[in-house]
């Protein structure tokens, strides 16, 4: 029994540390009962259910992993039971699969079935011990099963137009940047920015060049649908600028220019449009409340500086990763 168990232990651990790339072609072996489900077509549902489980369906045994589905004769209900021979346990769910229609019932019950047993066999990470009875090489391919189809983070990366509008004095100024989203588990993405944007705002005496370099991170929710994506949170934008006096009459006016560093809490919104499931086009807004140390002075006044309210607008496109 204690070599059976570290035979187990050695075999998940190699699983952990190669990410099993010599069982990327095994398959756990799955026993599918749809005697319950006449209607339910039995080809478009252990299809399914092989591909998303590397699973190869086969009769039902002692070792095997069995999932059944029983529907009920007067309604669209069904219950869902999993007898996992490689954990020693069982588990049942009850769906409903009226929403799919005729159509999408197939579909629907194989999804809930892939979570069911998915759910079974991530015992086995917990609790390598649980697959002590089983031989250790199927153990070793359902945690390997279960870990393909764990969500990963995905990446999106991007270019993008951008455009800020400052209202003490500098005015609008654009440019252009680039967007890394990393986009985790539980519906949460961290936004990352770097931009540059230009303005050149005009007074009486001249004008001043105003040069604007920042980085934006924020946390976000992420809300997603199928060809569509919503993101809401805050963070912090900052960087430094260059302002440059541009006078009328260089022989009359005399004009200078200075760096200021700049910092600002912010608010961001994003809304994602996906022609396709790697690309995205994506426009964005944001605003919040610039501080900073120095101020830009034209005849001895306060004309031009990066503290106080701002908005901004972007629109770009990113192209995905991961996930």
């Amino acid at each position: 029994m204690i070599l059976r168990r570290a035979a187990v232990a050695i075999a998940l651990a190699l699983v952990a540390l190669l990410g099993a790339p010599c069982l990327a072609r095994a398959e756990v072996p799955l026993a599918v009962d749809l005697g319950g489900c006449p209607d339910v077509p039995r080809d478009a549902v252990e299809r399914l259910v092989r591909l998303e489980l590397r699973a190869t369906v086969v009769p039902d045994g002692a070792q095997v992993t069995r999932v059944a589905a029983r529907c009920a004769p007067t309604s669209a209900a069904a219950e869902l039971e999993v007898r996992d021979a490689l954990t020693g346990k069982s588990v049942k769910r009850q769906i409903d699969l009226a929403a799919a229609g005729p159509v999408g019932r197939p579909r629907l019950l194989a999804l809930a079935m892939i979570e069911l047993v998915s759910a079974s066999w991530s015992e086995l990470e917990i609790a390598p011990q649980l697959a002590a009875r089983a031989p250790p090489a199927v153990a070793a391919q359902a945690l390997a099963s279960v870990r393909q189809r764990a969500p990963r983070p995905r990446v999106q990366l991007g270019a993008m137009g951008v455009v800020h509008g400052f209202f003490a004095g500098t005015g609008p100024v654009g440019g252009a940047g680039a967007r890394l989203v990393l986009d985790l588990p539980k519906s949460v993405s961290i936004p990352i920015d770097l931009t540059y944007e230009r303005g050149q705002p005009g007074f009486d005496l001249g004008s001043v060049s105003v040069d604007v370099l920042s980085v934006a991170v924020a946390l976000t929710w992420r809300r997603e649908w199928a060809r569509a994506e919503l993101r809401l949170g805050g963070g912090v934008r900052g960087g430094t600028a260059r302002f440059e006096g541009q006078p009328r009459d260089a022989t009359t006016i005399a004009a200078s220019s200075f760096w200021t560093g700049w910092i600002a809490p912010a608010v961001v919104l994003a809304a994602a449009w996906r022609p396709t499931r790697r690309l995205a086009l994506e426009l964005g807004l944001d605003g919040g409340w610039a501080f900073s140390s120095m101020v830009g002075r034209v005849a001895g006044t306060t004309a031009v500086e990066l503290t106080g309210p701002f908005i901004g607008a972007s629109l770009g496109v990113a192209v995905a990763a991961g996930g």
